[in-house]
């Protein structure tokens, strides 16, 4: 589970973590991940990029 998390292949890495957090944290089903996870996905990317970059 770990490494999905912070190596999910083609996937945003901070939407996973986020969606999992929901699971964990929030009593998210897996459904609701999945619909978080699509809503999410890609809008801090750039933000992480940034870091990255640094």
């Amino acid at each position: 589970m770990g490494r999905n998390v912070t190596f999910p292949g083609k996937e945003d890495p901070l939407a996973v973590a986020l969606a999992v957090d929901g699971i964990v944290h929030r009593g998210f089903t897996a459904e609701q991940a999945s619909a978080y996870l699509a809503g999410v996905r890609g809008r801090g990317m750039d933000r992480f990029t940034r870091l990255l970059a640094a």
